[in-house]
């Protein structure tokens, strides 16, 4: 590793530390990623497989006896929450037709209204799960086939690879960005006596040479920090809201004398007034007070020389 600044002992040691960690880990991260693929892959297909397997058979589980434990093959369905876009949001007030509303005071609107707005916000699904718990006495169950097993037992040894691996991975990581950070207090000091925002550095990479720069950049502001307040009072992160939050904004957001016939005339500013209240996509509201500024902190970053080593 060579650099034509006149470095001192520390900083060129900080340099040479703080480069081969970068790469170390960009490496680690590489080969976890390319170990992973095959397994995820053949861990996605004998769930397909095991799925299928179930539902073309005539039992609701199948069980099977591991050492001295009973365990259990299933179906369960599965739900996730997504974050709320503009588009989840008015998807939700289209879909509502003036019938549906006709027959409803002003509380039964505001409760449909929102609860349809939080379906958008349910994903559901199934899977297989491998669990402890026999179903109950009302369901069929049966004795699992050995090819079932089998297959069973090939998943739960890919998932303690993964596992296994992702644990070794995350090890890594953690001492490699503690010899990231132990050497940036340096390295940031040196670039500020030069008076510099990059430094090159040249190493080997395989045996081949090539050109790297250390750079200084801002930290990224998080989204959920830089989100003006909504004005229901949900809030601007569409992630973080509870289904309370978002009756609270259509509650605000209904005239007190409301109709189903106004929703008709109001759709579109109902629409409006939930993607400004609920995703925060709005500026800041004239006469509201500015978030208070704070000095931007500076990260150290390694990037490949697009134009190699000279």
């Amino acid at each position: 590793m060579e650099s034509n600044d006149d470095l001192t002992a520390e900083e060129r040691h900080a340099v040479m530390e703080f480069t081969r960690c970068h790469l170390q880990l960009r490496n680690a991260i590489g080969v976890s990623k390319d170990a992973a693929r095959p397994l995820k892959e053949r861990a996605s297909a004998i769930r397909a497989d095991l799925s299928k397997s179930l539902q073309e058979s005539s039992v609701s589980a199948w069980t099977f006896v591991d050492e001295s434990t009973t365990w259990c093959l299933r179906h369960e369905e599965m739900s996730s929450t997504r974050k709320l876009s503009e588009r989840h949001i008015r998807d939700a007030i289209d879909n509502i037709t003036r019938g549906e509303l006709v027959n409803l005071d002003r509380e039964g609107a505001v409760e449909i209204l929102s609860r349809r707005v939080q379906t958008q916000r349910i994903i559901t699904g199934d899977t297989i799960r491998i669990c402890k718990t026999t179903p109950g006495s009302a369901q069929v169950v049966d004795r699992a086939p050995p090819n079932v097993v089998d297959l069973v037992n090939e998943l739960q040894s890919i998932q303690s690879r993964l596992d296994e691996a992702k644990t070794t991975l995350k090890e890594e990581k953690d001492a490699l960005g503690q010899g990231i950070d132990s050497n940036s207090a340096a390295i940031f000091t040196m670039m500020t006596r030069l008076q510099k925002k990059s430094h090159r550095v040249d190493v080997k990479v395989d045996g081949k040479s090539a050109t790297y720069f250390i750079r200084r950049k801002l930290k990224r502001m998080s989204s959920s920090s830089s989100k003006a307040k909504g004005r229901g009072g949900a809030g601007g992160s569409g992630s973080s809201l509870h289904a309370s939050d978002i009756t609270k904004a259509v509650d605000a957001i209904l005239p007190e004398s409301f109709t189903a016939k106004d929703f008709i005339d109001m759709r579109h500013v109902i629409s409006e007034e939930l993607v400004t209240t609920l995703t925060g996509e709005d500026d800041t509201a004239e006469g509201d007070e500015p978030a208070e500024e704070t000095e931007p902190e500076e990260r150290l970053t390694l990037d490949m020389s697009t134009r190699g080593t000279s």
